[in-house]
């Protein structure tokens, strides 16, 4: 039943064409976005607006950035877009003690291993026990947090949004950081890296070591099957997937899992099936076994990768799209 649907999905929703495609950074995350936000009640659609109108950065990074010509029908769902994507516009920011203050890179993955060879598995898991925080308990620490992964992160940012003691401005932030987070949760590859012992003893980053000919590297190609990120094209993309019965049942049993544990474990299992499939590892492969140089050269994927790879994050994005919806349905 899973491999029908799975064929179907590529089918219907074909990767698109590479050279369009900008980043699952922006595109991704507001096609999750607006999902996200169709999927709430009006009241809780203006409810949330309204704490984002708290964001401590809202007049420089929101009211400023709102395009002129956008309809007033569209300006909630464009906040609500704009917040999903914040915490990737914090890396750039300009200001004494800005960007150290609102970055937070660790918050953005998590590296559980996929082992090249069983071999691998055996000389490597006690040191990555000990170098890679795979740890799903929040820090008490507040410098500790600074280095969080994205499961203690996702934990930490929904304690302070669901507190009606915290400050509004508090609340907003992590309401950012959490629509964000939810996103990339249900990117596979940043839930996993690849070890091997001579080319990724400390892993390959979630495929950004894996130089490919389509993008720059593994890791930027699953981040570029989304496609653009213009508010008109994401929102559209949204509507397009909320009104296919497919991806609606497969939306509507994601959200009935609110185990946010369970969402990683799938995540995992698409990176480990699907990113890194045999033509990935077996490319990987040849090269750890030649043992010389530690620079691989550009992988050249097939249609068929691509296909699946397309089909998958369609997929990706509407889970997390209902998924978020349902935990933000309990925002107070």
């Amino acid at each position: 039943m899973r491999r029908r649907l799975l064929i179907a999905l590529i089918v219907r929703f074909p990767v698109l064409p590479l050279r369009l495609a900008l980043a699952w950074g922006p595109a991704g995350h507001k096609i999750v976005a607006s999902i996200t936000f169709r999927r709430l009640a009006p009241e809780q659609q203006t409810k949330l607006v309204a704490l984002l109108r708290q964001h401590p950065r809202f007049e420089e990074d929101f009211a400023k950035k709102m395009p002129n010509d956008l309809a007033a029908q569209d300006a909630n769902e464009w906040v609500i877009q704009q917040a999903a994507i914040w915490p990737d516009i914090a890396r750039g920011l300009k200001g004494p003690g800005l960007r150290q203050r609102h970055h937070h890179r660790s918050w953005h993955f998590i590296d559980l291993p996929d082992f090249l060879t069983p071999a691998d598995e055996r000389a490597l898991k006690d040191q990555i026990k000990s170098r890679v925080n795979l740890s799903f308990d929040v820090p008490r620490d507040p410098e500790a947090q600074k280095s969080m992964n994205i499961m203690q992160a996702i934990a930490h940012s929904r304690s302070i949004v669901v507190d009606p003691q915290a400050k509004p401005q508090d609340r907003a932030l992590h309401l950012s950081w959490l629509i964000h987070l939810v996103g990339d949760l249900h990117q596979p590859l940043h839930t996993t890296a690849l070890f091997s012992r001579r080319l990724f003893p400390d892993g390959d980053q979630g495929g950004n070591k894996i130089p490919t000919e389509q993008r720059k590297n593994l890791h930027s190609l699953w981040d570029g099957f989304p496609g653009s990120p213009r508010f008109s094209t994401t929102r559209n993309r949204a509507v397009r997937l909320l009104e296919d019965p497919q991806m609606r049942e497969l939306g509507e049993r994601a959200a009935a899992n609110q185990d946010i544990r369970a969402w990683l474990d799938e995540s995992h299992q698409f990176a480990t099936t699907v990113a890194y499939n045999a033509e990935i590892t077996d490319f990987v492969r040849r090269f750890e076994q030649r043992g010389q140089g530690t620079d691989l050269p550009r992988l050249s994927l097939s249609e068929g990768y691509l296909k699946q790879g397309g089909a998958v994050a369609n997929r990706c994005l509407v889970e997390a799209g209902y998924r978020l919806g349902r935990m933000l349905e309990r925002i107070p």
